[in-house]
């Protein structure tokens, strides 16, 4: 792929796993990617809300992705999307957004608001963990974050504890949030204090 993709982060300790920068405008062969892992409908559940029974999951444009990342990067200042790849091929996508008014947390000038989404897959094979420890190293370094946020649904408990072993605690929840299987779930909002730095770029 080319085009948008113009910076790679990576550190020795999580290779074969490195982050890709997605830039805009969005070039439709890395979009192409993205839109097919947000498009799968065996994943939607874990990343895309439902507001109440009987709701279906809708399609995502190439054109829908292109708009909503370019009007995050121009509304937030300071985002950034990546790929995940492993091996040098895209398996996943993930993205910052950087001392925003909105997280729920303290010191929010200094916090990096995550979000990551691995294809089906690759689930369980130790890429998503390296992928969030190269973010935070990323965050920290490159940015000067010091503190983690994300949000994850309730129901999506494998996720779940793999940011605590990585050492995330909940701190907080959107009540309510998705419908799943008959069950309406909150968000849960979890954190991280970071050391900077966590290590230097390769």
């Amino acid at each position: 792929m080319s085009g948008s993709r113009s910076s790679h982060f990576s550190l020795p300790e999580y290779q074969p796993v490195s982050l890709q920068v997605l830039e805009a405008p969005f070039t439709d062969e890395d979009l192409g990617f993205v839109c097919a892992l947000y498009n799968d409908m065996d994943m939607k559940y874990l990343h895309r809300e439902l507001e109440k029974p009987g709701d279906e999951y809708t399609l995502d444009t190439l054109e829908e992705l292109r708009t909503g990342r370019c009007r995050l990067a121009r509304e937030n200042g300071r985002t950034t999307f990546f790929l995940i790849l492993h091996e040098g091929k895209p398996v996943g996508e993930c993205s910052v957004l950087f001392g925003q008014p909105w997280v729920l947390g303290t010191d929010k000038d200094n916090t990096a608001f995550i979000g990551i989404v691995i294809a089906k897959e690759h689930h369980r094979k130790g890429i998503g963990q390296k992928a969030m420890q190269l973010l935070e190293a990323f965050c920290s370094n490159q940015l000067g974050a010091t503190r983690m946020e994300l949000g994850v649904f309730e129901h999506n408990t494998i996720a779940m504890g793999m940011y605590g072993k990585l050492g995330y605690s909940a701190f907080d929840k959107y009540p309510d949030l998705t419908w799943w299987q008959g069950k309406c779930w909150p968000a849960i909002h979890m954190e991280k204090h970071l050391q900077a730095p966590v290590d230097k770029e390769n």
